[in-house]
């Protein structure tokens, strides 16, 4: 019973040790690969000792177990196997110039040790003589030194087995039993061999060989579930069998070449990346940032080492066609995506990103790779702008030519029907007065129509018009004298002419119609409201300090700011819709009722703006009324005065 105890504790042992190796090596990711190294070592002199030592376990029959192969020597060979398994040849190779490191320094420190022991006068304590030492050290370690070397034998070739076994295609349990097993057949083969040139005589008995065999059948199947549970996504290296020999073969130098040129191409990457013109971000799944490049940092206003778990996904809004995707979804390819940084806050910025999976050290991450598309946006919006304002000008244009063409020929005929008005008045019969009164009708008719061609020549820039100096406050007073005190009656009219506006240099009668009908037509727009909630607002101002912000027009691009005046006119009525406001300056469009309006008023203010070499900007939406701005030049200084 007590044998059975002993043996049971041996196992105990075994797999405590290697256990402890195993999740030392499984925590890599997070502690890093120096604790199992660390424990390897230490465990490994201990075993030196322990080989040197050669304790064993008696049974009464005269049977004995070598321990020092049993409890530390295997699980440190079954742990080096994962090592080789996870890490790949370089670290093992790495393993093993440390493990004969660690042999020659414990060979030296025997050597010398007795030495010491042999050198005349030398004790160590009264009660215990140096030549015993001597004899203690010199023996143990003439049988350890070839247990040493046998175990870095074991070292090279369980590798070398597995591999072959792998290429084999054999299943993985069988794979790992086959070569732990291979370590006791050469260890009793190359204990044989040793053996039949040497001094060295402890080769393995039946009974040691299958109490070997039995410890690595039970490390075989922990090493099994090791690597299928705790290293489930775990992708083996594609290496030959010779692969570790061949690597001591190509010598050490050329191993630290190689890592050479690995931090070298490391270095490469991070210059590439880190200069990339595109967003570069490794994520979690979950969003969570990982790292990112140079840029990525500067557009996401994030520094690379303090990320703190920033989560990029609860930044970005997805937009366009695939705006319910849920970006923490992670299928097996690549995904692309219209995002919004930010959104909602000042700057906000576009980005063109694709999100693709990658495995790294067998964990699942995400790899964005994203364009700031927002100032192309901008410019593409701004052409468009462009494009339409060009094709309203020349749509405008091509209209004030045929109005223009027409309305001169129109003029023509009135002027006509209005002579033969006259001659029928000579004519007629002074009795007759109902032929007087039609003719008088007929008269007054068309005279409205030489009105309205006079507003078509005006919208085309071909009336007549007298340039003098107007006096910005005798305008406001004009306009507002015209609508009455009945109208302005029925609403509150804030006017206003801000101080050291210059004077306008103009037709007056073309400017007071001008005014008038932005006038009207603001009332116009208020007709639905109460007469306590219209509000109109009529101001003559510096451009610089006008309600609307100053923008030249295409047929002026180098206006400044300083020589405009800004004649603004703003109301609280229904406003226009964007459909709405690319046709108000046509002639004869009109949103009122049939009958209530000609649609020349707006048609009239564009020409007179325009032939006055100013422009109207217009700021409107539905239901939120509307601002109409006239820049137009201010008249220079008189002579002697200096411009403000």
């Amino acid at each position: 019973m007590a044998y059975l105890q002993s043996i049971l504790l041996i196992f105990f042992e075994m797999t405590f040790l290697f256990v402890a190796l195993a999740l030392l090596l499984q925590q890599r990711r997070t502690i890093g690969t120096a604790p199992f190294y660390v424990a390897f070592g230490f465990l490994m002199l201990f075993g030196i000792i322990f080989a040197a030592a050669d304790l064993r376990l008696h049974f009464n029959d005269g049977l004995n177990l070598q321990l020092g192969g049993l409890l530390i020597t295997a699980p440190l060979l079954t742990a080096f196997l994962a090592l080789y398994i996870v890490r790949g040849v370089w670290h093992a190779q790495h393993m093993i110039i440390a493990l004969a490191a660690a042999a020659g320094i414990s060979w030296y420190v025997f050597e010398l040790t007795f030495l010491q022991c042999n050198w005349e006068g030398f004790e160590i304590s009264s009660n215990f003589a140096a030549p015993t030492l001597s004899l203690l050290v010199g023996e143990s370690w003439q049988q350890g030194k070839f247990r040493i070397v046998f175990t870095i034998v074991d070292f090279f070739v369980v590798p070398l087995v597995f591999r072959q076994l792998e290429k084999w295609k054999v299943g993985l349990f069988p794979a790992l039993l086959l070569s732990l097993l291979s370590a006791v057949a050469t260890r009793y083969l190359t204990c044989r061999l040793v053996g039949a040139f040497t001094s060295f005589r402890n080769v393995p008995t039946p009974i040691e060989l299958l109490a070997m065999a039995l410890a690595m059948l039970w490390l075989g199947t922990l090493l099994t579930v090791f690597l299928t549970w705790l290293e489930r996504d775990l992708k083996l290296e594609k290496a030959g069998p010779l692969d570790l020999f061949f690597a001591f073969i190509g010598s050490y130098r050329r191993a630290k070449e190689l890592e050479a040129d690995i931090r070298e191409s490391e270095d490469r990457y991070h210059l590439v990346i880190n200069n990339a013109g595109e967003l570069i971000v490794l994520l979690t799944p979950d969003g969570v940032v990982l790292d990112l490049n140079i840029i990525a940092a500067k557009v996401l206003k994030l520094q690379a080492d303090q990320l703190n778990g920033e989560n990029l996904f609860e930044r970005l809004a997805v937009v366009g066609d695939a705006e319910s995707a849920d970006l923490s979804e992670h299928p097996e390819e690549m995904r692309r995506f219209q995002c919004e940084l930010d959104p909602g806050t000042p700057g906000a910025r576009k980005l063109s990103l694709s999100l693709s999976p990658v495995q790294i050290h067998g964990r699942l991450l995400v790899l964005m790779i994203a364009q700031d598309n927002t100032e192309e946006l901008l410019l593409e919006q701004a052409h468009r702008e462009l494009e339409e304002q060009l094709a309203h000008s020349q749509r405008l244009e091509a209209l004030g030519k045929l109005a223009g063409g027409i309305a001169h020929d129109f003029n023509n005929c009135i002027h006509a029907i209005m002579g033969h008005i006259d001659l029928a008045r000579l004519t007629a019969d002074r009795m007759n007065p109902d032929l007087d009164r039609r003719l008088e009708n007929v008269a007054a008719i068309a005279e409205q129509a030489g009105k309205l061609t006079s507003r078509l020549l005006g919208f085309a820039r071909k009336g007549k018009y007298q340039i003098v100096r107007i006096d910005p406050e005798g305008l406001m007073r004009d306009c507002l004298g015209m609508l009455g005190p009945s109208v302005l009656s029925e609403l509150e009219c804030q006017a206003a002419v801000t101080p050291g506006t210059p004077e306008i240099m103009g037709d007056p009668v073309q400017l007071r119609q001008l005014v008038l009908n932005l006038l009207l037509n603001a009332i116009d727009a208020m007709r639905e409201l109460p007469a306590d909630k219209r509000r109109l607002k009529f101001t003559i101002s510096p451009a610089a300090d006008a309600p609307l912000t100053f923008v030249p027009s295409l047929e002026y691009p180098d206006a400044r700011c300083e020589d405009y005046l800004a004649i603004a006119v703003s109301d609280c009525g229904c406003g226009m819709d964007e459909e709405t406001k690319k046709r108000i300056f046509e002639p004869f469009f009109t949103t009122k009722p049939v009958g209530t309006g000609t649609g020349m008023g707006l048609a009239m203010v564009y020409g007179t703006a325009t032939n006055h070499h100013g422009w109207v900007q217009v700021e409107s939406a539905r239901n939120a009324g509307s601002c109409f701005c006239v820049f137009i030049p201010g008249a220079p200084p008189r002579s002697g005065e200096q411009k403000s």
